[in-house]
């Protein structure tokens, strides 16, 4: 069982090298009452807590026949819009029996096939001061090519807990 383990680490496993096909711009916009800001994602804007801050892009000409956006939000509401018309909502207000937020969450948004040229706005709201205006990585690409992606981030850790649940049996 070690050996299943350690040989793909130490061969530095080709298990997760997939090829990113992202159909955003790289350049974040950030609308404040300053004016329009440049936004590098990971980032985390100053905005106090409760209040919602948007960031946006414009979607390049599309290559694939379908596309999913995927990111974590920490303690935070979120709202994706697509030319200012919402395609997804996140809220945990209605039935969280304690706290204000989930802590944290991975979100997988397929987008509607008629999405180039278009505008998307990623909203976000917290009730907890370091967490509002914060935007962790966000990527878009085929959904399978981005859960591959998310699963080689993370797979030595899992393999790991895993070997240490069964060295404890």
């Amino acid at each position: 069982i070690l050996s299943a383990i350690l040989i793909p680490i130490i061969n530095g496993s080709s298990f997760g090298k997939v090829e990113e096909k992202s159909i955003l711009d790289t350049t974040w916009y950030y609308e404040s009452i300053d004016g329009t800001k440049e936004v590098v994602i990971p980032s985390k804007l100053d905005i106090e807590a409760n209040e919602t801050c948007t960031i946006y892009a414009y979607i390049k000409p599309a290559e694939l026949s379908s596309y999913t956006i995927v990111m974590r939000t920490s303690y935070q509401k979120l709202d994706i819009y697509l030319d200012d018309v919402n395609i997804y909502s996140y809220d945990t207000d209605s039935y969280r029996p304690y706290g204000k937020a989930n802590p944290s969450k991975i979100h997988y948004i397929t987008l509607p096939d008629d999405i180039e040229g278009k505008k998307i706005s990623i909203s976000v709201t917290s009730p907890y001061s370091s967490y509002s205006g914060y935007f962790s990585s966000i990527e878009i690409g085929d959904y399978d090519d981005l859960t591959t992606s998310l699963y080689a981030k993370h797979y030595v850790g899992f393999i790991f807990a895993i070997f240490i649940v069964l060295l404890s049996l």
